[in-house]
C-alpha cells in the first residue's frame, strides 16, 4: 500500500497503470468506432479520435502537473506519443477528411494546451520573484 501513497517514489507501477489505461482506451475508441462503422472509414475515424483524446488527456496532464513533475512529464511524454503517431501513423493511413480532423483536432487541442499551460505556470510562480526591490535612501 505504500506504493500508493508515495508515486513519485515509486514511478513504475504508476507508468504501468497509466499505459495499460491508455491502450484499453485506445482500443475501446477504436471498437466503438468499428461498431458504428465497421468498414475502413471507421477505422480511420477511430484513430483520428485516438489522437485527438490522446492529446486531451496530455492537456489534462500538464494541467493538474504544474505541482507535480511526474505528472508534468507524463504528460509532455504523452504529448510527444500523439504528436509521433499523428505524424508517422495518421499521415500514412488516414485519408481526405480524417487526416484534415486529425490535424486539426490536435493542433487545436495543442494550442490551446500551450496558451493555457503558459498562463497557468505564469500564474503558479511566486509573487516574491515580481515584488521590487526598496530603494536605497539617498545619501548625502
Amino acid at each position: 500500500m505504500q506504493v500508493l501513497r508515495e508515486p513519485a517514489k515509486h514511478p513504475f507501477p504508476w507508468i504501468l497503470a497509466g499505459l495499460v489505461l491508455l491502450y484499453g482506451a485506445a482500443g475501446a475508441v477504436l471498437c466503438a468506432a468499428l461498431l458504428v462503422s465497421p468498414d475502413e472509414s471507421g477505422f480511420l475515424f477511430g484513430h483520428s479520435v485516438v489522437t485527438v483524446s490522446w492529446t486531451i488527456a496530455a492537456l489534462f496532464l500538464l494541467v493538474k502537473g504544474i505541482n507535480n513533475k511526474a505528472l508534468r512529464i507524463s504528460g509532455l511524454i504523452l504529448v510527444g506519443a500523439a504528436v509521433v503517431k499523428l505524424v508517422t501513423f495518421d499521415l500514412a493511413a488516414l485519408d481526405g477528411v480524417a487526416r484534415v480532423l486529425a490535424f486539426l483536432g490536435a493542433g487545436l487541442v495543442l494550442l490551446t494546451a500551450g496558451t493555457r499551460y503558459a498562463k497557468l505556470v505564469a500564474s503558479a510562480k511566486t509573487p516574491d520573484s515580481y515584488e521590487s526591490k526598496p530603494a536605497a535612501p539617498p545619501s548625502h
